[in-house]
């Protein structure tokens, strides 16, 4: 995947002989509008890290927080007062669209 995301000037995603995406890596990423939001956070504060809007999964390592996300997710963490430190925002990568673009959704919990 990485390379073509760094080659490629075109892709098409097919799923079950159907085109459901086809165009440049970059539109293809921004298309699928996910988010990795990486920080530090204290344990203790899962719950509200698990409210705030657009959140999707949730992972923590010790004090590392990873969580999948949208856009409005950020901008909530500052003005919830949680203590955060070290934050990193991510977009999707061509692996986390391609695998959003072909999932079965009669196989989603």
């Amino acid at each position: 995947m990485e390379e073509a995301d760094e080659h490629a000037d075109r892709i098409v995603v097919l799923v079950g002989g159907r085109v459901v995406a086809d165009g440049p890596a970059t539109e293809i990423k921004a298309g699928v509008g996910g988010r990795h939001v990486r920080a530090t956070v204290p344990t203790g504060h899962d719950g509200l890290l698990r409210d705030l809007p657009g959140v999707r999964r949730l992972q923590r390592h010790g004090e590392s927080v990873l969580l999948e996300s949208a856009d409005a997710t950020v901008r909530a963490l500052f003005a919830s007062g949680l203590p955060v430190r070290d934050l990193q925002v991510s977009g999707a990568d061509l692996e986390d669209a391609f695998l959003t673009l072909t999932a079965d959704p009669a196989r989603e919990p």
